[in-house]
């Protein structure tokens, strides 16, 4: 037997990593995830989808099949609350520090409630330049970008 991997990158890999950190993360919050992963690597669903975020727009950016300009992908990308707080984590966990002027954005923590139902969400904490902070649901953030995506996608004829 033999694959052969095609060389042409498209970006619609990247999405389909997306999707893929998604239905984890979906999956987690109904108590399917593997309850004998370390905190450590649990965390890491919510981190590997903000990782796809970011790379998805880097590969919209360089496909030529996109026929996407750098400009407009940046926009939309750090126009949405969403995908630009999954970027922000991902360039967090990337860099560890921050330079001045950016958002800083973290997995904090997974809380597990006492119901016994094993689901797990993910919370995602955050500071901004300004010194405003918060935080939000890991999985309500990724809903929002998959939805901003897609948006993007019906805006310029892409697709999926």
């Amino acid at each position: 037997m033999e694959i052969i991997y095609n060389t042409g990158r498209r970006w619609q890999k990247r999405w389909r990593e997306v999707l893929a950190g998604l239905a984890e993360l979906e999956k987690w919050s109904r108590g399917e995830g593997d309850p004998g992963l370390s905190g450590e690597q649990r965390k890491k669903t919510p981190e590997q989808f903000s990782l796809d975020c970011l790379h998805l727009k880097d590969w919209l950016i360089n496909d030529p099949a996109a026929a996407v300009n750098k400009k407009t992908v940046e926009d939309h990308a750090h126009g949405s609350p969403s995908i630009s707080l999954a970027m922000a984590v991902a360039n967090t966990d990337k860099h560890h520090t921050r330079r001045p002027g950016q958002t800083t954005a973290w997995v904090a923590r997974a809380v597990t409630p006492a119901d016994g139902s094993g689901s797990v969400s993910f919370l995602v904490e955050w500071q901004k330049p300004d010194g405003s902070s918060g935080s939000t649901d890991a999985l309500d953030m990724a809903t929002r970008a998959v939805s901003d995506w897609r948006s993007f996608f019906a805006a310029h004829g892409l697709t999926e």
